[in-house]
């Protein structure tokens, strides 16, 4: 039974929304061509912008974090090559880090052992903001800090030195760069909106201007009668399909006008023989009385 009803509900929702695209595509077919046009026009410009502006922010962020993790490994392969000796001492020198990467070592027992950021917050503190759920561009050998107020890219190794196996810990902020995506992500926002808005009164305007001897090829339509023939379409430009049917249009009318003329000339013609025929018929029937 609950099964049964189960399906049920969800053969009721399918349906109803088929109705609700339903109804919007008739709503849509009432509008005028203008606004039809206008509103496809738009839809398509909304969509590129929004694909566009999708890949390139994926870009920009895959661009800052590969740029994150190439700082960390050069910094990184500067360390290792000046231990390569094996010497405890050259472990702690600081100057291998790039600018903007923070390196932190401890011993083996969590001790602080070396650090060229000391104001940088602890080690375990920022390791609880470790996320998870990582974004697809980021690396798989590195890890994704994310504080209230900051941005890091994160990377733990260990290395063995003097017969002594240290802990590294390699910071490297990019807290700007988020902050800036950001930034440019609302300028994106508002400079899109300008343009779809913009786009949207220009296209309505042109498609409203364009279509202006359709409307003269309706009001012309009705207005024209047996008797009122000589009606045509000012023709504005060269060249436009438009136009070209509004030329089309008048030589319609001018052929219609024609055929009418001969029409009328006919049967003025049938009603002087058919008068002159009747009028010797009586003639012949008052002298045979």
């Amino acid at each position: 039974m609950l099964s049964a009803t189960s399906g049920e509900g969800a053969a009721v929702s399918v349906k109803s929304e088929q109705n609700f695209f339903r109804r919007i595509v008739n709503s849509f077919k009432r509008k005028k061509i203008p606004t039809q046009v206008t509103l496809t026009y738009v839809l398509i410009m909304l969509s590129t912008l929004i694909i566009s502006n999708l890949g390139t922010n994926a870009g920009i962020r895959y661009l800052f974090f590969h740029q994150a993790a190439k700082a960390i490994e050069i910094s990184l392969n500067r360390m290792n090559h000046e231990i390569e000796d094996g010497t405890g001492e050259n472990i702690l020198n600081m100057d291998a880090a790039l600018s903007g990467v923070i390196i932190r070592i401890t011993d083996a027992q969590g001790n602080l052992i070396a650090d060229n950021s000391p104001f940088f917050p602890p080690t375990d503190r920022m390791t609880k903001y470790i996320k998870n759920d990582r974004p697809f561009f980021t690396h798989d050998d590195y890890e994704l800090i994310e504080t209230p107020h900051s941005f890091f890219y994160y990377k733990e190794i260990s290395v063995d030195s003097g017969g002594e196996t240290f802990n590294v810990h390699l910071f490297k902020t990019i807290t700007f760069e988020k902050e800036l995506l950001t930034y440019l992500g609302w300028v994106n926002f508002l400079l899109d909106f300008l343009a779809v808005a913009l786009a949207a009164v220009a296209g309505y305007l042109l498609v409203t201007k364009v279509l202006t001897p359709l409307r003269q090829v309706s009001e012309t339509a009705r207005e024209i009668s047996a008797g009122n023939m000589d009606k045509r379409l000012d023709i504005d430009g060269t060249g436009n399909e438009v136009v070209e049917l509004a030329e089309s249009f008048n030589f319609m009318l001018d052929k219609i006008n024609e055929s009418f003329a001969r029409q009328k000339q006919f049967v003025a013609d049938v009603s002087h023989e058919l008068r002159t025929t009747v009028t010797i018929i009586d003639g012949y029937a008052e002298i045979l009385a």
